[in-house]
């Protein structure tokens, strides 16, 4: 049984869909979102209290840590899926490993700035703040975009168990309105 729970974790299981759809947000949300909101909050504001001659180069430098985090959590997630250690399911649309492939450049785009050498500059740190920025909308749109596909069917349309008196009463009711209508209209 705890095996069939660990398959279920790795979104094996009968409604895999759903299971690789949900992890995938809670990957974004976890190890992406929150990491930029790390940088954006801690490291890139509390640089504004701090005064001295290293300021810039140790903000700049933690910053180049944090992103390398993010860059390195992008990487794992898209070679466990490569490895077919996390489960996809085509048909429903997900297209994890593209889309992570798409943040996993977008960040490397923002480690070039970093390592760049006029990124101890409070211009370049005010861009690569809006990088960031831009970035945390790349990924809070990708979870919205998880959470408007729609749910996986297991194939057919499940048929309504027990009696069909409700579906009855429905009728009935159908019928009344449509002959009431068909008197209004004489």
């Amino acid at each position: 049984e705890a095996a069939a729970g660990a398959e279920d974790a790795e979104g094996k299981s009968a409604e895999g869909g759903d299971e690789e759809a949900w992890e995938y947000v809670e990957f974004l949300k976890a190890d992406v979102n929150a990491k930029v909101e790390v940088i954006l909050q801690k490291t890139l504001y509390e640089a504004r209290e701090k005064k001295g001659l290293t300021v810039l180069e140790e903000t700049v430098g933690k910053t180049l840590e944090q992103v390398m985090e993010i860059r390195e959590s992008l990487l794992k997630r898209i070679k466990k899926i490569r490895k077919g250690e996390i489960q996809i399911d085509p048909e429903q649309n997900i297209k994890q490993e593209e889309m992570l492939s798409e943040f996993r450049m977008e960040i490397m785009t923002i480690l070039l700035k970093l390592v760049d050498r006029d990124a101890t500059s409070i211009d370049k740190l005010k861009e690569i703040s809006q990088d960031l920025l831009r970035f945390k909308m790349t990924i809070s749109n990708e979870v919205m975009r998880m959470l408007m596909l729609p749910q996986a069917t297991s194939g057919k349309k499940q048929q309504p168990t027990g009696d069909c008196s409700e579906c009855d009463a429905l009728k009935d009711i159908s019928f009344k309105i449509e002959n009431l209508v068909a008197c209004a209209d004489k």
